[in-house]
C-alpha cells in the first residue's frame, strides 16, 4: 500500500487545485449612503457560498470581493446585492478606477431607503 501512497497524494493535490480558483471582483454601489448600507452589503456578501473576503468602501461607493470561481460567479454576486436593494456595476478588468454614478463623475444619486 505505501507504494501507492505518493499517487494518492499526487491525485489529491490535483483534485484541489482543481476545485476552485481564487478571483477578484470590483463592483461600484450606488444607493450605499452609511455605515448601515455598509454592514448590509458586508455581511450579506460575505455569508454567500464561495466568498473568501469582503471589503466595502463607503467613501467611493466600492466593493470589492475575493471568490472561489468554482462556486460562485460575479454576476452572482452583482445580484445577491441587487437583492438586498442597492444598484451595482460590475466594473470591467481593464477600468479598474472607473466609478459610475458618483461625485467623481457629477451625477447624483438618490439614498436607498432603509
Amino acid at each position: 500500500m505505501s507504494r501507492f501512497f505518493p499517487f494518492l497524494l499526487i491525485v489529491a493535490l490535483v483534485s484541489a487545485a482543481a476545485a476552485g480558483e481564487k478571483q477578484k471582483v470590483r463592483l461600484t454601489v450606488k444607493g450605499m449612503t452609511c455605515n448601515g448600507c455598509v454592514r448590509t452589503i458586508r455581511n450579506g456578501v460575505k455569508n454567500l457560498d464561495g466568498i473568501e473576503k469582503v471589503n466595502v468602501r463607503l467613501q467611493d461607493k466600492m466593493v470589492e470581493v475575493e471568490f472561489d470561481s468554482s462556486r460562485i460567479s460575479p454576476q452572482n454576486i452583482q445580484e445577491e446585492i441587487k437583492k438586498m436593494g442597492y444598484k451595482p456595476t460590475l466594473l470591467k478588468a481593464d477600468d479598474p478606477d472607473k466609478i459610475e454614478g458618483t461625485k467623481r463623475t457629477g451625477n447624483t444619486e438618490k439614498p436607498n431607503p432603509h
